[in-house]
This record gives C-alpha cells, sequence and structure tokens, in this order.
C-alpha cells in the first residue's frame, strides 16, 4: 500500500457482487497476516483514497496530509503535529476549522487545546485547519530581536 491508499479495503467475490468483504489492512505485520482475507482469481479488491485533511496558514509545514493510522483518523493535534506545530507569530485563538462534509466553520482555539483546557477532537477527511498570521506578534518578535541586536552591537563597540 502507499500513503494514500485508505486502510479500509472491500474483497468483491467474483459472482457475488452484494456482498463484499470488508478487510483493515493494520500497521502491524502480525496482525494483518492473521486477519488476512484470501484473495481468488475474478475477485476484485476496491482500494479507496486515503483521507486528507489540510493544515494552512501559520504553520511551519502548511499542506494535505494523509489519514494513514490503523483506523483512517487524525485528531486535531495529531494533524498539528505533522504540520510542525505552529509558527510563533501564529493567532492561537482565532484558528478556522472547515468542514467540506457539511459546509459549515467554526473558530477554534488551539492554545486552550494544546494546554488540555478543552479537548482534542477527531477531524474528517476533507477538513481544513486555517491558523492565521498574527500582525502584532510579528512586530513583538521582529522588535525584540532588533533590541537584543541593537544592545549586543553596542556592547562590542564599547568595549574596543
Amino acid at each position: 500500500m502507499n500513503e494514500i491508499a485508505d486502510r479500509n479495503i472491500l474483497v468483491e467475490r467474483h459472482g457475488d457482487q452484494s456482498n463484499p468483504i470488508p478487510y483493515i489492512v493494520s500497521n502491524d505485520a502480525g496482525q494483518a497476516i492473521k486477519e488476512q482475507v484470501l484473495v481468488n482469481p475474478g475477485d476484485t479488491v476496491v482500494v479507496p483514497k486515503a483521507g486528507i485533511v489540510y493544515i494552512l496558514g501559520d504553520v511551519n509545514r502548511p499542506g494535505g496530509y494523509t489519514m494513514t493510522d490503523n483506523q483512517s483518523k487524525m485528531s486535531l493535534l495529531e494533524a498539528l503535529s505533522m504540520a510542525g506545530g505552529t509558527a510563533r507569530t501564529a493567532k492561537l485563538g482565532h484558528a478556522r476549522l472547515i468542514r467540506k462534509a457539511d459546509h459549515t466553520e467554526a473558530e477554534v482555539s488551539l492554545g486552550e487545546i494544546q494546554k488540555g483546557k478543552q479537548p482534542d477532537f477527531a477531524l474528517a477527511p476533507g477538513d481544513i485547519l486555517y491558523v492565521p498570521f498574527s500582525y502584532a506578534k510579528n512586530l513583538v518578535i521582529s522588535s525584540s530581536a532588533g533590541i537584543v541586536g541593537a544592545a549586543s552591537a553596542a556592547a562590542i563597540y564599547t568595549q574596543h
């Protein structure tokens, strides 16, 4: 299987399409072998595409991430971790979760979830998490770096 294949597959027996056999390909090799399904000539094996969630905005590695665990599920924090976490300039209290399945949008407080003050929750295939950029944090971070640099240069200059 490759990284975009779902682990939930169906085997349709030749001549009996009304009773497909579901099979979950486990990440655990021993479990996968123990529960394997025999495929006969003429059978059809259906392997759907794995679900993808999208993490965009002020994160370290924005992009689409496949739901590849044994249950083809992923929590918000797992997805955020795969995206390398939020950048220092992220606006954690104003992230947006867009659900493709029911066309809804909700504000999510990533800071509260990361601190354990709100529960982590499961994402669904097609969900989009957008983490906005904070201009105020950027200004503070940029200003403090400039101040530290200027202070260092002044200290070097006064020593000579």
